[in-house]
């Protein structure tokens, strides 16, 4: 045991001084995941046990699923009024949780947002002189660190049938924006002091996308930026633009982050036509013969009634949202492609042929060349144990993952195999994801189950484990001070 942790410690070393840029130096979570620092914080004295008598404080939030970031002694995150019509950045002391400033910016235009999103889930970046916002329904923005407005970008509204989710990330000198849509998809990067411009890359082989790139420094110095897409994930110079790498064959609506490791990316993407992922349409005539239209020809989706629903994630405990869909959605959003109201043979076919082919993909990128990597060039590529929202972590020689319902896996760093399956006893679905602060691990699921474990070799030591009353969306971000949560309703530090 003692070993592994002190292998899992200097690997983190390791990869901390290979990737090291000024957006993280000094060891501070800020930007989505810790940035480079890939979920994994080694400052500091980690918390081993989230129950209530070692909160320090907790302060009431808006409605937000952004995750806290910081810079200094200021927490950094975001919120939304619907009723107002505004979009918020607030920053917080990091001692007391008093609120130094907020910030509203008026929408015109809301984006359509999945239940489990919300209208400020993109997290921002930090720095010592303020913090960049984006907000899928209003834009990027640039404040000082008192707050006052340096310059913005007003962007479109991004066409996503869920919501749009994605973080921008900086290197210290530059913003990354990533926008990916059912049209005008694109990569930009700004200068941070002026929010000029440098460079922009149109991506018309992907659609939406609900993934935050990675910008990686290599061991020959080059900075790379990373990008998990639909179909296709690549990876870029960052200071040009220029595309580097891609392969493709990745299931449509990324969410996770693409991980770095000895000269490697690691892109993983769940879809619904993998082992474990049971989604499979019923046949089409006995849905015709069920919910006819006039002609006898076709499915009338009006006639399917709510209580009609497909399994969709039976890891999910039964009652709990996620664990079903209802089959007029699934037919509605996937099937009727003219939008008519019915489905037709054709349309059925072709949209069960995608299912069956949106397959679960994680794949290990060893850079040696530029151009099109096809699966054969790929040190491997694996189906099982792929996350939907969490984010994989890198441990020693291992991918680990949480599911939903507390399923989490330890993935072999060499080979792609899975060398361990096991599961927590807790509720609900992880968009949180996993956060690695030393050698203690803290996961923490959407219906506010948490778990601190140490990773001991392929197996979870649980330290501590609880609930909270509240759900929590967000990522945890560890600092000198503690461990900050937002919950749906809060943020709280905990020593």
């Amino acid at each position: 045991m003692r070993k592994n942790l002190a292998l899992c410690m200097v690997s983190f070393t390791l990869i901390q001084m290979w990737v090291a840029i000024a957006s993280t130096s000094g060891q501070e979570w800020s930007q989505f995941r810790g940035g480079s620092l890939q979920s994994s914080f080694t400052a500091g004295k980690p918390v081993t046990d989230l129950a209530e008598k070692n909160q320090r404080w907790s302060i009431d939030l808006p409605q937000g699923h952004s995750s806290p970031v910081i810079s200094g002694n200021r927490i950094y995150l975001t919120s939304a009024d619907r009723d107002a019509s505004t979009v918020s950045t607030h920053c917080f002391e990091i001692k007391t949780g008093k609120q130094l400033w907020k910030t509203a910016e008026s929408v015109t235009e809301w984006e359509n947002i999945h239940p489990f999103n919300s209208f400020a889930t993109p997290t921002c970046c930090a720095d010592e002189d303020g913090v960049v916002s984006y907000f899928g329904s209003y834009g990027l923005i640039r404040y000082s660190s008192n707050g006052r407005k340096l310059w913005e970008h007003r962007i479109p509204v991004a066409t996503v049938q869920y919501g749009v989710s994605t973080s921008p990330v900086s290197d210290g000198q530059r913003i990354y924006l990533l926008k990916d849509s059912k049209e005008g998809s694109f990569l930009k990067c700004y200068a941070l002091s002026t929010g000029k411009e440098v460079w922009s890359v149109d991506r018309p082989l992907n659609s939406a996308n609900n993934s935050t790139p990675l910008i990686m420094r290599l061991n020959d110095g080059s900075l790379m930026i990373a990008v998990n897409g639909t179909p296709v994930s690549q990876i870029y110079n960052a200071e040009t633009g220029d595309l580097i790498a891609w392969n493709s064959g990745y299931p449509f609506e990324p969410i996770s982050v693409p991980i770095y490791v000895d000269n490697s990316f690691i892109f993983s993407n769940r879809g619904t036509g993998s082992e474990g992922d049971p989604l499979t349409l019923p046949d089409f005539d006995s849905l015709r013969r069920k919910f006819p239209t006039e002609d006898d020809l076709e499915i009338d989706l009006s006639q399917i009634p709510r209580s009609d629903q497909l399994m969709l994630r039976p890891e999910v405990e039964r009652g709990a949202p996620g664990r079903t869909i209802r089959l007029a959605f699934i037919l509605g959003a996937f099937c009727d492609r003219n939008k008519n109201g019915r489905v037709d043979a054709n349309e059925y076919r072709v949209a069960t042929e995608e299912f069956a082919s949106n397959r679960n993909k994680m794949a290990r990128l060893a850079l040696g060349k530029k151009g099109q990597y096809t699966d054969q060039d790929l040190t491997w590529t694996a189906t099982r144990g792929v996350p939907e929202m969490s984010n994989p972590l890198v441990c020693d020689d291992q991918v680990f993952t949480i599911e939903d319902g507390g399923i989490y896996n330890f993935i072999s760093l060499q080979g792609g195999q899975t060398i361990k399956k096991g599961r927590l006893q807790s509720r609900g679905r992880y968009t949180s994801s996993p956060v690695l602060w030393q050698d203690l691990l803290y996961l923490i699921s959407n219906a506010g189950d948490w778990t601190i474990a140490r990773i001991t070799k392929d197996e979870l030591d649980v330290i501590s484990q609880g609930s909270f009353t509240d759900p929590v969306f967000a990522t945890p971000a560890p600092t000198a001070e503690g461990l900050l949560i937002r919950t749906e309703t809060t943020l709280r530090l905990y020593r």
